[in-house]
């Protein structure tokens, strides 16, 4: 569980640093190719934590589910995760609204293009053509950011509740040398 929380907590910073390049100027997916790697490192850790989530309602119901899932993480990342869910829709709604207003951006013989199922609307400029893959990119590094902080704070939880749970059943040897683990 440690390395998912690692590959999480990289996966977050990663896609927000992308994120909020693509609004500086900065095309991230020129910049740093393999960026979209994060795609499939949203796979790597949101699996686990789904089947953690399940065994988590499995014993929880739906009544507090969501609270014993995060109930060990700290308060900021569980204002994160409510920040970051809502910041998603509207990322996404915004984006495309964008881009369905006009069309996607692509490259038709060599030439920057705006197109829309298939038909090519104009042709563009490179600054227009940029603009227009911030908007793609956008979408999707926004759902990479909630994805990836819901993850680390659930894994982040669940680790804490096991050390709490080891902290309580070790054996107390000596009270004058038992030091009680702070999480």
């Amino acid at each position: 569980m440690k390395t998912l929380l690692i590959i999480a907590t990289g996966g977050f910073i990663f896609s927000l640093t992308a994120h909020l390049a693509s609004f500086l100027g900065i095309d991230p997916q020129a910049v740093f190719p393999p960026i979209w790697l994060l795609h499939i490192g949203i796979f790597v850790v949101w699996i686990p934590t789904v089947f953690l989530l399940r065994k988590i309602f499995r014993k929880t119901g739906r009544e507090g589910f969501w609270k014993v899932a995060v109930r060990n993480a700290p308060f900021w990342m569980q204002a994160l995760c409510i920040f970051f869910l809502l910041y998603t829709f509207f990322n996404f709604t915004n984006n495309l609204f964008a881009l369905n207003q006009e069309g996607v951006p692509t490259i038709v013989d060599g030439k920057k293009v705006l197109q829309s199922h298939g038909e090519v609307l104009k042709e563009l400029t490179d600054e227009e053509f940029f603009r227009y893959q911030a908007y793609t990119f956008r979408a999707s590094s926004g759902h990479w950011m909630v994805f990836y902080i819901v993850s680390m704070t659930i894994l982040l939880s669940h680790r804490r509740s096991k050390e709490k749970a080891q902290v309580q059943i070790s054996p107390d040897l000596d009270d004058t040398t038992h030091e009680e683990v702070k999480p």
